[in-house]
């Protein structure tokens, strides 16, 4: 990590862009694949998140 942190700020962004998919709050009870579609953690959302990342 120490060498990635080293690294400017544009050449950190192009490894590991400042973009996530991923659940912000707590509390949902539902099985899994039902809570994954409710909060959008499909394989199409997550594929076109990755798409527009570039």
């Amino acid at each position: 990590m120490e060498l990635f942190e080293e690294h400017d700020a544009a050449c950190r962004e192009r490894v590991l862009p400042d973009d996530t998919v991923s659940i912000q709050r707590l509390g949902a009870s539902a099985p899994g694949p039902a809570s994954m579609e409710k909060f959008g953690l499909t394989v199409g959302n997550v594929v076109a998140k990755a798409k527009a990342l570039g």
